[in-house]
């Protein structure tokens, strides 16, 4: 703040003189100012220019999201199938709602932690390389969404329980 309160300080005579000048040409000895020309194309020029900018940043922005939402779709529909699967070998509804439930917070745990690793690397001054990030993240994120899983699978056991005795006891 102190340099620049100094240097304006500095320019101030040469701007206060820069005001002064006479461009008009009504003065003798003064300088007439000269029309400027009418270069209209470069304008055009400058709004394709942006145009082709802000439509290449728009398809970029609409590619990326559509390559996302196959990829989370393929994702889903491979834990859906190996649910389904998981539940045909084992003729139990429940192993198979088990095992997307499982799959689907280890899939969702990894991503978190790998998309944290990748900020944390980018935007962060760890020291850490992202590969190393990535290493301990990943297994980190599968164990945090099966001990998380479990917790849901817990929560909704003890619901299906209760919700189950209350029925019983209202058809009684």
């Amino acid at each position: 703040m102190k340099k620049l309160i100094a240097l304006l300080l500095l320019m101030s005579p040469a701007l206060l003189l820069l005001a002064q000048v006479d461009t008009s040409g009504a003065h003798p000895g003064t300088v007439a100012a000269q029309p400027i020309e009418d270069d209209t194309w470069l304008i055009y020029m400058g709004m394709v220019l942006i145009l082709g900018f802000a439509t290449a940043l728009i398809l970029g922005l609409l590619a990326t999201g559509a390559v996302a939402a196959i990829l989370a779709g393929l994702t889903f529909a491979g834990i859906l199938s190996v649910s389904v699967i998981t539940g045909l070998y084992r003729k139990s509804v429940y192993a198979g709602f088990k095992a997307f439930v499982y799959l689907c917070f280890c899939v969702v745990g990894a991503a978190g932690v790998s998309l944290m690793a990748i900020m944390t690397h980018s935007y962060g001054n760890t020291g850490y390389p992202l590969k190393k990030l990535l290493t301990w993240g990943i297994p980190a994120g599968i164990l945090g969404g099966l001990s998380c899983g479990w917790v849901v699978l817990l929560i909704l056991k003890r619901l299906y329980e209760y919700l189950s005795m209350k029925l019983n006891r209202s058809q009684a």
